[in-house]
């Protein structure tokens, strides 16, 4: 193998598969895999764990190109030192090989990386013959995700719910995620009505679909497999493969109400969200809660604690169906993360009782997005229910 490699190139290469190396480890997973073609003018670099595969993939191009091939090859190399040294640099580098030993060339620096046989570099990968392949556009995905992947649970006495929830039926992809107190569901247009779920874990999800291009144009393509889910996108310059987590998920239907909603009410998200920020420094640690009493002069946020003292801050109503006389208490954390996975400028807000589900739908046009939070007791009404 041998290749020149504008530093430019290789870093953004390394900088995309990165995660990959730092989730699940093996004894393979802190290594990257260079992979040449010369035939199909291509360099790859992939890293995987036991859980996912990321690769990242060098065009030879007729003019301006990033990479130069001169011939084919494999080297499996630590990605760390690799990393390291890419970004200390001159501008191009050439890269080499000879049995398991990379070296490296650059401006007047020689270096020999130790590597371990390419043929022990077990990557990922699943097995289905049976895919459901869909397109989407790559701003939509992105937006999808970051609307719904806060939600999971971080706990693993339930793995499934570590999981967002990919469903595409009827046209529409949509994803769902919940803790148990939170939840977010989003929708998008397809152009396909074959039907396909799967629940992905929420910390590969989030970790490569950051790289995603924010151009609408640009379409990312999905396959459903039985047990994992494989994204490309780029003209398959790039391609995240992830294994899906087993069991069922909750329905989460039925925790939609179905009935009316008696509240109704308007918010500016930003305004909300920053008064938020303000009052819940002053929020226990322990038990962080924010209470909301909606007035006719506005919401009223508060926030009380023994060790740290009380604020309180307003929020202007921009409209309204009708004001609840009750207060309503939630974990300030969940609120804010609610708040900014949102696109919007307004949000809409719905609400039955002080201690039922509180619903929150984006006033961002483009996306089906709705979530819901539970309320937390007030220590008034841990008292009236002790």
């Amino acid at each position: 193998m041998m290749i020149d490699i504008q530093k430019v190139a290789l870093v953004k290469a390394l900088q995309e598969v990165k995660e990959t190396t730092l989730e699940k480890a093996t004894n393979f997973a802190r290594f990257v895999k260079i992979a040449v073609n010369q035939d199909d003018s291509r360099v790859d670099f992939t890293t995987s764990n036991m859980e996912a595969t990321t690769r990242v993939t060098v065009w030879e191009s007729a003019v301006n190109t990033p990479v130069t091939i001169h011939q084919s090859g494999e080297a499996v190399v630590p990605y760390k030192m690799l990393s390291d040294m890419a970004t200390r640099s001159h501008d191009t580098l050439t890269l080499s090989t000879e049995k398991t030993k990379l070296t490296i060339r650059t401006g007047k620096t020689h270096m020999e990386l130790a590597g371990i046989d390419p043929k022990d570099f077990l990557a990922y990968q699943y097995q289905d013959d049976q895919r459901k392949v869909f397109r989407v556009s790559a701003a939509k995905l992105k937006a999808l995700i970051q609307y719904t992947a806060f939600a999971t649970s971080t706990s693993e006495v339930r793995p499934i719910l570590t999981g967002v929830y990919l469903v595409a039926e009827n046209g529409q992809l949509k994803a769902s995620a919940t803790d148990g107190l939170c939840l977010s569901t989003a929708s998008c247009t397809l152009e396909s009505l074959e039907s396909a779920d799967l629940i992905i874990p929420a910390t590969a999800l989030s970790k490569w679909v950051k790289h995603l291009p924010e151009d609408d144009d640009e379409e990312v393509l999905i396959q459903f497999g039985e047990s994992g889910l494989e994204v490309t996108w780029d003209d398959d310059s790039h391609q995240v493969m992830m294994r899906a987590l087993s069991g069922k998920y909750p329905n989460i239907n039925r925790l939609i109400a179905q009935k009316p909603l008696q509240y109704q009410l308007r918010l500016n998200r930003l305004e909300w969200l920053q008064a938020l920020e303000r009052i819940g420094i002053l929020s226990e640690s322990s038990a962080p809660r924010v209470t909301l009493t909606l007035r006719e002069e506005g919401c009223h946020v508060e926030s009380k604690s023994e060790q740290y003292g009380q604020g309180s801050d307003w929020v202007t109503i921009l409209a309204k169906s009708a004001l609840p006389d009750f207060p309503i208490t939630f974990n300030p954390r969940l609120l804010m993360n609610l708040l900014k996975a949102m696109r919007g400028e307004e949000v809409l807000v719905g609400m039955n009782g002080p201690n039922e589900p509180v619903f929150f739908k984006d006033g961002f046009t483009d996306f089906d997005m709705l979530g819901l939070l539970s309320p937390v007791l007030s220590p008034s009404q841990r008292q009236q229910s002790a």
